[in-house]
């Protein structure tokens, strides 16, 4: 066998035992993910994808299921979210987000006051001890930038009695915001306010 040969089907054998081991990765990160995320809400929430890149990775149709007392199959569900970034930032602790995009967000709000997204949120709550609330409170204190916001095709499903209410929001984007996780939250939960209006 040729020198170039031997070269030819060493590099067939490095491509496919690479793009093996992301594909594997790919399929742990979204299922660490799904694990992670049906804890926090205290429900099997599901993801159909997750694209892992060098400067941007996206996790496909996330769902997060509705209680089997409702007219309505997922609480909360998207598209897409996009999360652009520094790769050499990727595997430490991210304070500097060049891009995050939701795409296609659908929310079922239950009830004139969403009793349903309050169960979501106050399971996310008790999933937490009070200790473990406090260093994540100190962890949640920590600076984060992010260049570009975008939430886009976002629509609210209001479920009052037999009759339902669907809201179109405008697309959403957001510039240079920075701040606490949560401050951040909010700024996007305001600017979705507004646009209800």
């Amino acid at each position: 066998m040729s020198v170039l040969r031997k070269i030819f089907f060493g590099g067939i054998v490095v491509v496919v035992l690479t793009f093996g081991g992301l594909k594997w990765t790919e399929h742990t990160a979204r299922q660490t993910i799904e694990d992670r995320f049906s804890n926090w809400v205290n429900r099997k929430s599901t993801t159909e994808n997750l694209s892992l890149g060098l400067f941007e990775s996206t996790l496909f149709n996330i769902k997060i299921p509705a209680t089997s007392s409702t007219g309505f199959t997922n609480d909360v569900e998207a598209t897409a979210i996009t999360v652009a970034y520094n790769p050499l930032e990727a595997s430490s602790e991210l304070t500097t987000i060049k891009k995050l995009e939701i795409e296609g967000l659908v929310v079922n709000w239950n009830g004139l006051f969403g009793n349903n997204i309050q169960t979501l949120i106050n399971n996310i709550k008790t999933t937490f001890p009070k200790r473990a609330r406090r260093r994540s409170q100190e962890a949640d204190d920590e600076e984060v930038e992010i260049e570009h916001i975008e939430l886009t095709n976002t629509t609210v499903i209001v479920h009052l009695g037999q009759s339902d209410t669907k809201i179109v929001l405008p697309s959403l984007t957001l510039k240079d915001v920075q701040g606490t996780h949560q401050s951040i939250v909010k700024q996007i939960v305001e600017q979705i306010r507004i646009g209800m209006r």
